[in-house]
């Protein structure tokens, strides 16, 4: 392990950058639920912004980050492009994440610590096939 969290996150983000450029077919998923702020009563808890309405999967891949699962009983199903998507949304830590879909605040808590990762995968997705939120000139030695 590096010494400071700062080399770690480099560490991990130089470690993401090569294996979604190497590989045509990258895909990092994970179990999650999610979480919606309801339309009637305030949220009770003091950690989430959202009550949870479902779970399902979380998938990050070449094609956009993607969800199948339920909300509020039903099937659920999201697919949405780096290009709207260049960063995902931290609250308070790096526990969970979320997204404004449709106009809708959307929590995702996942059940394993992988939130940051998620979040470097999004942003280095982007900077692949966008370019909409380039590095910053000290980071470029980072994709050499």
């Amino acid at each position: 392990m590096p010494k400071y969290p700062s080399d770690w996150v480099i560490m991990e983000r130089k470690d993401i950058i090569k294996q979604i450029r190497e590989n045509p077919d990258f895909s990092f998923s994970f179990k999650t639920t999610i979480g919606i702020q309801p339309p009637d009563h305030y949220v009770k808890s003091k950690d989430h912004a959202a009550e949870v309405v479902g779970e399902g999967t979380f998938t990050l891949d070449h094609k956009g980050m993607h969800y199948d699962g339920t909300k509020l009983g039903e099937p659920y199903h999201i697919d949405l492009s780096y290009e709207t998507y260049y960063r995902l949304i931290f609250e308070v830590n790096t526990h969970m994440f979320a997204l404004y879909i449709d106009n809708e605040y959307v929590e995702f808590l996942p059940k394993e610590r992988v939130a940051f990762k998620a979040d470097l995968i999004c942003s280095e997705m982007n900077r692949l096939h966008f370019k909409s939120w380039p590095p910053l000139e000290r980071d470029k030695y980072l994709y050499e």
